[in-house]
């Protein structure tokens, strides 16, 4: 017996499987253009990730936000780097967003049968 078969009879990958074939995929399958919503989504998962790190140490407010960033930046370790990581990973963020808002409207991929 086989892992397929194994998953299949507790989960019904059948269903799923058909399914997936019958999605179209746009005309720009395997280029560039293709993984821009993909890569969104792991700027996103970054974002969120180091946003809980940073979170740990972060204390907000007038008096203790300056103290706590240089806390994070200066004794945390690696502190610095979770810091630039998410600083770098929210700009690329919304960079990819922008693209793939911009390639799904001149694809045309909100139309039928992918809306």
């Amino acid at each position: 017996m086989s892992l397929y078969n194994w998953v299949n009879d507790r989960i019904n990958l059948d269903k799923a499987i058909k399914f997936a074939t019958k999605k179209q995929v746009p005309v720009f399958y395997g280029s560039v253009w293709y993984y821009l919503g993909g890569v969104s989504l792991f700027l996103f998962v970054v974002q969120v990730v180091t946003g809980i790190l940073l979170i740990l140490y972060y204390q907000p407010g007038a008096s203790t936000a300056y103290e706590s960033v240089k806390f994070i930046v200066t004794k945390v370790e690696f502190g610095w780097l979770i810091r630039e990581i998410h600083a770098w990973s929210a700009n690329l963020f919304v960079l990819f967003v922008f693209l793939h808002m911009f390639t799904v409207f001149f694809a045309k991929a909100y139309r039928k049968p992918r809306e």
